[in-house]
């Protein structure tokens, strides 16, 4: 990926998935680059799996028909979810429909005297092979503001390649790609440290295609 291609997938993810219209910039940027375009591609098919996911749970929700309540009135309608609400609850019912192997951590880490925040990744979506590794798109959240965190991919055999380090802007979810010269077959880990080489998150990665 070239500096154009960093800069902008990640703005790109975050609008595809959250079904947002795409900047001026980022929509040109697309029709100049057919990697971008792909990877465009793939994001939306799981954005819009992420919709479909939505709007089956919400309708399974609403009662079918009127709801009689104990003295026989009629309860009134449930109220519908602002869009905020639903796209989260979407995202969250998403991730675990189309790849997501979520691994909540004992490990806890703080920042100052404020409260503990448990720190998670989340695979979402399949992994892309490249001729020279492997990219693999996860969701980061519970990270320290201002703090420089480091990812890494594990093999079987103990073997470790690094995928990248990232700034966490606050301890909000948030996307990343992790790209390591690791060949997408031989990885079954992948794990988040911290500034002092602490393992803070990992997360095992299935054999099998998900």
């Amino acid at each position: 990926m070239n500096k154009a291609c960093v800069r902008h997938r990640p703005l790109l993810t975050e609008h595809l998935l959250l079904g947002t219209p795409l900047p001026e910039k980022l929509f040109r940027h697309l029709g100049q680059c057919p990697d971008c375009a792909r990877e465009a591609a793939e994001i939306g098919a799981v954005g819009r799996t992420m919709r479909r996911v939505d709007a089956f749970a919400r309708w399974k929700a609403v009662p079918q028909g009127p709801v009689r309540t104990v003295n026989g009135t009629e309860a009134p309608k449930p109220t519908r979810t602002g869009p905020g609400r639903r796209i989260t609850l979407g995202f969250a019912a998403a991730l675990v429909a189309v790849a997501a192997v979520v691994v909540p951590l004992g490990v806890r880490h703080q920042q100052g005297a404020g409260p503990q925040v448990s720190t998670a990744v989340i695979r979402y979506g399949e992994m892309i092979g490249r001729p020279w590794g492997t990219e693999v798109p996860v969701v980061l959240s519970g990270l320290s503001s201002g703090e420089t965190y480091r990812l890494a991919t594990l093999g079987a055999d103990g073997a470790r390649a690094v995928g990248g380090s990232v700034q966490a802007a606050s301890a909000e979810r948030f996307t990343f790609r992790i790209v390591t010269s690791m060949d997408k077959d031989a990885i079954t880990e992948l794990i988040v440290e911290d500034g002092e080489g602490h393992v803070i998150a990992r997360v095992p990665v299935c054999p099998c295609s998900v």
